[in-house]
């Protein structure tokens, strides 16, 4: 089925009312948001290494429980001390 002209234009007519609304080019649009998205990304990539020396050392501490005792207290702390940090992260 053939589509109308409306359907396979829909992306660049969101970009054409985006850039009329924020009176910016597309192309200064998408860099922005792939730059965004970018430095949030190794941010993340960061915050993700940082945490495995942490959960090391907490399985390591509680080994004596069981594997799967010791990960499960080692994601809660985790969990814990790096949910502000990632609030900070994807923060808007």
């Amino acid at each position: 089925m053939h589509k109308g002209w409306f359907e396979s234009n829909i992306i660049l007519l969101f970009f054409y009312f985006f850039t009329l609304l924020f009176k910016k080019r597309k192309e200064e649009i998408i860099n922005e948001v792939g730059a965004i998205a970018l430095k949030r990304f190794f941010l993340y990539l960061i915050r993700w290494q940082l945490s495995t020396p942490i959960l090391a050392v907490v399985v390591g501490y509680f080994a004596y429980m069981g594997e799967w005792v010791a990960a499960a207290i080692a994601n809660l702390i985790g969990g814990t001390i790096f949910y502000n940090v990632d609030k900070f992260i994807f923060k808007k």
